[in-house]
């Protein structure tokens, strides 16, 4: 397994929408399906403006393939 730093502000896609999936299985909300948290993801970067050293990330393990 190795573990990555996403800083929210370059967060691809993919990599939003499986921290939704995994957000959305781990607490479920009906109203908040995972597509509503893959774009919470993306939405944090996209309009952080404060400095880089408290700029919103996200830790991801991930196994090895």
């Amino acid at each position: 397994m190795r573990m990555e730093i996403l800083d929210a502000r370059t967060l691809s896609e993919p990599d939003a929408r499986a921290i939704g999936e995994l957000l959305y299985l781990v607490w479920p909300k009906p109203e908040k399906p995972a597509s509503f948290r893959a774009q919470q993801m993306l939405e944090m970067g996209q309009g952080y403006l404060g400095s880089d050293a408290q700029a919103p990330r996200s830790f991801v393990i991930r196994e090895a393939n």
